[in-house]
């Protein structure tokens, strides 16, 4: 049986996963309007011990639209290159 002070531990973790994840929806919505702003995730794990903690953060991309920025900076590239011989 889960002792007191381990059920305030898993109750901690889980408030401090709570709170990051609200700081980036906040941060999300502050840049909704930036062009230049990318959305962010929280990648929340498990620990073993049952506690949660937020192991990493991601930016999304939108994939088509940087495949299309690579295809055309590399088509650009390759202009230049035979235009300077």
């Amino acid at each position: 049986m889960a002792t007191l002070s381990a059920a305030i531990s898993y109750a901690v973790s889980g408030l401090t996963v709570t709170a990051g994840q609200s700081a980036v929806v906040s941060r999300n919505i502050a840049n909704a309007n930036d062009p230049d702003a990318t959305r962010k995730t929280a990648e929340v794990v498990t620990l073993i011990n049952g506690g949660a903690v937020i192991s990493s953060y991601s930016r999304s991309a939108d994939k088509v639209l940087l495949d299309k920025l690579l295809d055309v900076t590399a088509g650009a590239s390759g202009q230049n290159a035979l235009l300077e011989g």
